[in-house]
């Protein structure tokens, strides 16, 4: 989820909560290449779709995608502090109807012995087997990420209505071959905000401790980069990304051409 957040922070710089955007200038604008049939292409949109982050439609010249309010919000929330947005992104790691249903039963009790949550996994809830280790290690960062811990209060049901067909491209994406029980129809407590700890993570937020580097432009100009001095390495990952996605933004804002 983290990344889905980098990506749909990017299409809000280029205003994509009020305009539809083709999914080749998507590709382009994330840095995902030129191919919108590649299995990485897809699996970011699918990601986008199936946290309610943006949405997409087909049109008589293709598909094209644009952010969900949801997803608006979240990415233009520049505040360090945002209650607001905390809670959207902890509605957010919980609106897949898989991670909704596995939360509402493990939260209370804990997980299950590693060989109990494969077989429960593969039988219950109809995974391909392959897919399932990869599965949990994405759903514990999610839920890490943001700031769910086991015994936490629960927050409340996405008030949006799922779309089916969405949610069915990004299960077979999981490797789910069965749709996942029905989650409770209880309406649980509202959320609790994000730990410190966890808020220093968000992707909006600009921790303290920044080291600036200052970039010549020409004489008039610098653009400058801050970076956190605590850098960790999926951070670093993440800036690499972040810079590149942004050259790619100004290469075609400005009809530059990228140095390969």
């Amino acid at each position: 989820m983290q990344a889905c957040l980098a990506y749909a922070g990017t299409l809000e710089e280029s205003n994509a909560h009020a305009y539809d955007i083709p999914y080749p200038g998507v590709a382009k604008l994330l840095g995902l290449g030129t191919s919108i049939k590649s299995d990485r292409f897809r699996s970011v949109i699918s990601s986008l779709r199936y946290f309610g982050l943006a949405k997409s439609k087909d049109t008589e010249t293709g598909k094209v995608l644009r952010l969900t309010d949801v997803g608006h919000k979240i990415a233009s929330d520049r505040r360090i502090e945002s209650e607001e947005r905390d809670g959207l992104i902890r509605r957010a790691a919980l609106r897949p109807k898989v991670y909704r249903a596995l939360w509402d039963e493990w939260q209370s009790k804990g997980m299950a012995p590693e060989d109990v949550l494969v077989h429960q996994l593969e039988h219950d809830y109809g995974f391909n087997r392959n897919s399932i280790q990869s599965f949990m290690e994405g759903f514990r960062a999610n839920l890490e990420f943001a700031g769910y811990r086991l015994g936490d209060r629960q927050p409340e049901p996405e008030t949006v209505a799922e779309d089916e067909a969405e949610d069915a491209d990004r299960q077979a994406d999981l490797g789910l071959d069965v749709a996942p029980p029905k989650k409770s129809e209880e309406t649980p407590p509202a959320p609790e905000p994000p730990s410190p700890e966890t808020r220093e993570r968000l992707i909006r937020a600009v921790p303290l401790g920044l080291i600036d580097f200052p970039i010549i432009l020409d004489a008039a100009n610098r653009a400058h980069v801050q970076v956190p001095d605590d850098l960790t390495e999926a951070g670093f990952a993440l800036l690499d990304h972040g810079l590149s996605t942004l050259l790619d933004h100004l290469a075609i804002r400005h009809g530059f051409e990228r140095r390969s």
